[in-house]
């Protein structure tokens, strides 16, 4: 469809921005990027833990979850909104099933509109009906990329929500009502993975790097992202050999550019993260 041209790649890696997830691109056509009806189960939890230096709007529309922002875990149902504010470490997850809706804000337009989302601390989780109807009829707008007027409805529904949120779920407080000490260690982690997922990485490799002992690392980063280390080290390789693999790579080429040298076990782990067998991903690609 004409609107995927907007939906830049979804993991691009920046040290020098700082950055886990690069969405700058999405202002050529829309003012977001809305990933619409997202489910996890207890066996399919969210994609890794990430930031990026967009406000997203996330809505819950069945089922209930939890979502984790720089280490503090609410609780979320039916109807609740979840402002995840810019440069926050966050994951979405649940103990059964949830169904929601993501929206993932363009910041230049943002501050275009004078509301400059980087200098805005939003409430995280609330109820507000306006904004419900504002989401929703942004989802459906997203989906009819052909409308004549696509773009305009998409500002005018976007502004609204922001106007709404700046007048009613503005909060003084910031990141220092969490822990901060280790935020910024656990992002240096996430992207000394990233830089490093085609090698051994080991625990020790990881504490050295990040000047912190082993065991406070493991503590924060499970609190921080949700997961432990070693599983966000199998997840984000998983993602990268399901990338290779689509693209045409063979299958045990694509397991050991990605760090894994048992084919046995990389099927195991790529099953439990991806939740289908390499194999699978190729017949599609063929």
């Amino acid at each position: 469809m004409a609107f995927c041209n907007t939906i830049l790649a979804y993991w691009v890696y920046n040290m020098e921005n700082y950055r886990y997830e690069d969405y700058s691109q999405i202002k050529e056509r829309t003012p977001c990027v809305v990933n619409s009806d997202i489910i996890r189960t207890k066996h399919k939890l969210s994609d890794t833990a990430n930031w990026h230096n967009n406000i997203e709007i996330q809505i819950c529309c069945e089922g209930s979850g939890y979502v984790i922002l720089n280490g503090a875990r609410s609780e979320i149902g039916v109807g609740d909104i979840v402002a995840v504010n810019c440069n926050t470490i966050h994951f979405t997850g649940t103990d059964d099933y949830i169904k929601y809706h993501c929206i993932i804000i363009d910041p230049d337009f943002c501050r275009n509109s004078g509301i400059d989302c980087a200098d805005i601390q939003f409430e995280n989780i609330f109820k507000n009906r306006k904004i419900e109807n504002s989401i929703t009829e942004t989802v459906e707008t997203y989906k009819n990329s052909d409308d004549i007027c696509y773009k305009a409805k998409l500002q005018r529904l976007i502004l609204e929500i922001l106007i709404e949120m700046r007048l009613h779920h503005t909060e003084s407080t910031s990141l220092s009502k969490y822990d901060t000490k280790y935020f910024k260690e656990v992002k240096e982690a996430i992207l000394y993975i990233q830089s490093n997922y085609k090698k051994k990485i080991t625990l020790e490799d990881l504490s050295r790097a990040m000047y912190i002992d082993k065991y406070t690392l493991s503590k924060k980063f499970k609190a921080f992202t949700g997961i432990t280390i070693v599983d966000y080290i199998n997840d984000y390789r998983c993602k990268m050999a399901l990338s290779m693999i689509q693209k045409g790579e063979q299958i045990n080429s694509a397991a050991r550019n990605c760090g894994f040298n048992n084919i046995s076990f990389f099927t195991k782990t790529f099953k439990r993260h991806i939740g289908n067998l390499p194999s699978f991903y190729k017949k599609k690609q063929s």
